[in-house]
């Protein structure tokens, strides 16, 4: 009997050990997805909305291209200096078995990484094309609500199940941020969309709604299909957040290039950055903190799976002006707090049930 109970205490001090080092862990990536790209929207800020020495750039799509050139560019020397990779080595105790059956297995296809490239493109475009269409409330709103199209997307991608609070969670912190977003002065104090011109006839405002929902639509497909699309890669090959990095800009740069070359575009941009020594360095810092925060994109769905990674990014929406409203002092009605309040009542109760599932589980092997 003291055997059976010194076996007993020894699993539940595992289970706790395990409990903090995935605490830890999830923290230390919602952290540096929240530093990296804190940082990079705010060089994207500076660099699309100041003048440099009378000068403004507006070629966006030249800083993609910078961005996924430099990530792609870092990557293929890492690919040799650690052809394991960060994350493909991962300990048995931090993933399930089901995650884990990569070994013996190759690398993806070069084309398997264009799939998740293009729509990425595609997600990206759709989203700032619907702001055409549609106001910055009902925008932020959809992007609230990614977190249910892309546990539907899993399913369909990777044959992936979820349990009925697992939703439910999900819906709680979607609407909790939802609530949040809505009330806070930036979302609310933000310029409507061309659609909504008053003079606009009835015809034209129907039509202007189908567009908007259409490309909205179009977002939240393309955006889930990403994040389901590269977590499959993992499961399915030997790859690392490193390859995915190497595979996935250098798809992306390729489609950018060829599109600035088409547009005859590409010229100007590193022309302006030539004359302007100061934007060449932003654009440094930009596509640095870009390729950082896609190293750690890609980490977090490798370790935690696609849902978890857009629960993080979800927030972020709103910890980012919450943020904001502490630095500068802006003042959040009630309505805002409430929905901080919702949100964190998901996270708890998911992590809750995710650990008492796991809990549950051990008794029974």
């Amino acid at each position: 009997k003291s055997s059976k109970e010194q076996q007993q205490q020894k699993q539940k001090q595992q289970r706790q050990s395990y409990s903090l080092r995935w605490c830890l862990h999830l923290t230390a990536c919602f952290l540096g997805l929240q530093a990296a790209y804190l940082t990079w929207g705010l060089l994207q800020e500076r660099m699309t909305t100041f003048d440099y020495n009378g000068e403004r750039f507006h070629d966006s799509q030249f800083l993609v291209f910078a961005n996924r050139a430099l990530g792609g560019l870092l990557a293929l020397p890492l690919m040799l200096l650690a052809p394991l990779t960060w994350g493909a080595t991962r300990k048995s105790s931090e993933t399930k078995a089901s995650d884990r059956m990569t070994d013996g297995k190759q690398s993806p296809p070069a084309f398997e990484y264009v799939y998740s490239s293009v729509s990425n493109i595609l997600s990206s475009w759709c989203q700032y094309e619907a702001l055409v269409y549609v106001t910055f409330p009902t925008q932020v709103l959809a992007k609230a609500s990614k977190i249910i199209p892309v546990m539907l997307m899993g399913r369909l991608v990777s044959r992936k199940s979820y349990r009925v609070d697992e939703y439910f969670t999900a819906g709680l912190i979607s609407g909790g941020t939802a609530l949040f977003l809505l009330s806070s002065p930036e979302v609310a104090e933000a310029p409507t969309s061309t659609a909504t011109n008053p003079t606009s006839t009835t015809q034209q405002q129907w039509m202007n709604a189908v567009s908007g929902a259409t490309l909205l639509a179009g977002y939240l497909m393309f955006d889930a299909f990403t994040s389901s699309w590269q977590s499959k890669l993992f499961a399915s090959y030997r790859s690392g957040p490193i390859q995915m990095l190497a595979g996935s800009s250098l798809a992306s740069c390729l489609a950018t290039v060829t599109a600035q070359l088409q547009q005859g575009s590409l010229v100007s941009a590193l022309g302006f950055a030539y004359r302007q020594p100061l934007f060449a360095s932003h654009l440094g810092l930009l596509a640095l903190c870009s390729t950082l925060g896609q190293l750690v994109i890609f980490h977090t769905i490798d370790s935690f799976g696609p849902v978890t990674f857009t629960i993080i990014m979800t927030v972020r929406q709103g910890f980012a002006i919450l943020i904001s409203s502490v630095v500068y002092q802006h003042r959040l009605s009630g309505n805002a707090w409430c929905g901080v309040g919702v949100v964190f009542a998901g996270l708890f109760l998911r992590i809750y049930l995710a650990q008492r599932g796991r809990a549950v589980a051990d008794k029974r092997d």
